[in-house]
């Protein structure tokens, strides 16, 4: 046998083994479990069940995080309604206003007031912690956990289709949440990233401190607003938002329900509102009030002013009725997040943008009957946005436990409390709310609040199942709704007054130290330290007229003051005149 066949033969030798191999191996392949049809069955099941959990939670927390946008958009609403309602000379204040509040109230919510609101409850009559899953839910907590900050975590989900695994897409943190003290607000937000939770409540905090803003428009100093809004949104606003919201909630277990807060954001904001309003005083001539009365300055050259004939009207019209409008467009889109992102069930979504639509819409055509059919007068513009908006407050607390007809009601119920709180309640008690924030939030969210009772249904889910079928329990409903409207406006009312005064008093004492110019009149002890909160709190004559803004440029401030008109300070001011002020 020559070469040339002993290589052949070679070549075919080794094509049998490559083929007896391959089908060794087949052989193999064919018996290992990894082929098994049950193992194979099994393994498309698990990656089905991780793949669906891993939608749930981008969808879930996609979702959330677009509602929360929807609420921060409304901070230019707000900023664009207040800025067209008041004098064009306070524009620039207001715009800052508004933007730094988002600024403070972010830092004081991570700092503290997410971990007071949303952590692990604190039961404070015995000291007792808990944390999550609990073996029953009959426990009331009064503060969540006192703690300085958070980390977040990086989540661990993983998407399949990204990366090609099927198997080992949902690590053992998906949802990113820190290792601990928020155990119970994973249980009750589920398929939630803890990073769109955290931004979702935050935008509802600011928007509490944002209500402030505009009853306070045009005479509160910047740095006095600035602080305040710290503390509302670290303590005030987070410990009244535990006992509704947080985790195993006092009130919540006792079935006060606010879905997306008439009383916790709005009624907190209004109240807040109501109290450094009162304190403050209203604008310079504005119900005949002058601040001159009750502080002089404390040396010979001391003047006061005299304001121009038309000062009292140009504070009675909105500047820019387009700001108003757009304002209020903006508001009530926002809106669609704000109660829309409440919920845990998102098939719930449409029924609670369409109740929140029927009642805004319900709410605004009502104030304007109600203006032409009682005060027989042409309805403002403001009026009729503010009735929309009173609405949106009512429903806010209900939108997804009512149905249609009932949104109806409650939209043209909230027009009511803003036509008559306008114009009649605080005309009668002298408070100056140049925007209307008072009767708008904390009117109508007291609305909002009973007509939960009222009006519930218990097939809601989000409503949890309670009973309300016949009249106890009806009037049980109502009866809880009201304590739970009067505890947390009570609180809120009595630590709002004390901040305001703490802080213009401290304001007062550190301008008095320093500039040695500013000496309230004794008028008694039992007034002294008010007054003087207030004028530590507000803008001088001088700052008030001209555009209160010392702080960011305005280039026609220094004409605006050459308006004003001096005259010696030789007008006496007596104790009757001071306290009336």
């Amino acid at each position: 046998m020559n070469s040339y066949w002993k290589s052949r033969y070679w070549l075919f030798f080794l094509f049998l083994v490559a083929v007896l191999v391959s089908v060794g191996v087949k052989g193999v392949a064919q018996n290992s479990p990894l082929n098994d049809p049950l193992y194979q069955l099994n393994n498309k099941v698990d990656s089905l069940i991780d793949n669906q959990e891993s939608l749930n939670i981008f969808i879930n927390s996609l979702w959330l995080v677009i509602a929360g946008a929807l609420v921060f958009f409304m901070n230019a609403g707000f900023a664009l309604l207040e800025a067209g309602s008041c004098t064009r000379k306070s524009l620039i204040n207001i715009l800052a206003k508004n933007v730094v509040v988002f600024c403070i109230g972010t830092l004081a919510f991570w700092l503290l007031g997410f971990n007071v609101m949303f952590g692990d409850g604190v039961n404070l009559l015995n000291n007792q912690s808990y944390t999550c899953p609990l073996p029953n839910t009959n426990i009331q907590t009064h503060t969540g956990r006192w703690a300085l900050g958070f980390e977040l975590s990086f989540p661990t989900l993983v998407d399949p289709s990204v990366t090609g695994v099927q198997n080992s897409n949902k690590g053992s943190n998906p949802l990113g949440f820190p290792e601990n003290g928020f155990s119970c607000l994973k249980q009750m937000w589920p398929n939630r990233s803890f990073a769109a939770l955290f931004f979702f409540q935050l935008v509802f905090a600011d928007t509490a401190a944002t209500i402030v803003s505009g009853a306070v428009a045009e005479r509160v100093k910047f740095n006095a607003f600035f602080i305040f809004s710290f503390v509302l949104i670290l303590f005030i606003y987070p410990i009244v938002g535990q006992w509704a919201w947080g985790p195993f909630g006092w009130l919540y277990q006792l079935n006060f329900r606010d879905f997306a807060g008439s009383t916790v954001v709005h009624s907190v904001g209004g109240t807040a509102a109501l109290m450094g309003a009162w304190l403050l005083g209203p604008r310079w001539t504005q119900f005949d009030y002058d601040p001159q009365k009750e502080i002089r300055q404390g040396n010979s050259t001391s003047v006061e002013y005299s304001a121009p004939e038309d000062h009292t009207n140009k504070l009675n019209i909105a500047h820019s009725p387009g700001f108003v409008t757009l304002g209020g467009f903006i508001l009530w889109l926002g809106w669609i997040g704000f109660n829309g992102g409440s919920t845990t069930y998102l098939s719930y979504v449409p029924h609670i943008v369409v109740t929140t639509m029927i009642a805004s819409a319900a709410g605004g055509i009502t104030a304007i009957f109600i203006v032409q059919g009682l005060a027989d007068q042409d309805p403002s513009l403001g009026t009729f946005i503010n009735g929309i908006l009173g609405g949106l407050v009512a429903i806010t607390a209900s939108s997804a436990y009512v149905r249609i007809e009932q949104a109806l009601v409650i939209g043209c119920g909230s027009a009511i409390f803003v036509v008559v709180g306008e114009a009649f309640i605080l005309p009668k008690l002298k408070i100056d709310d140049p925007v209307g924030a008072i009767p708008v939030h904390l009117g109508c969210g007291f609305w909002g609040t009973l007509a939960v009772g009222f009006f519930a249904n218990p097939n809601s889910l989000p409503y949890g199942g309670i009973d309300g079928t016949n009249l106890p329990q009806r009037l049980q409903m109502i009866s809880i709704q009201l304590l739970g409207w009067v505890v947390i406006c009570g609180f809120t009312a009595l630590a709002s007054w004390l901040a305001w005064v703490a802080i213009g008093y401290g304001i007062f004492q550190f301008e008095s130290f320093n500039t040695r110019r500013q000496i309230l009149r004794q008028q008694g002890s039992n007034r002294l330290i008010p007054l003087r909160a207030r004028h530590g709190i507000r803008l001088s004559i001088v700052d008030e007229y001209a555009g209160t803004y010392k702080l960011f440029k305005d280039s026609e401030r220094d004409e605006r003051k050459k308006t004003l008109t001096k005259r010696p300070m030789n007008v006496k001011v007596d104790r009757q005149d001071s306290e009336k002020g």
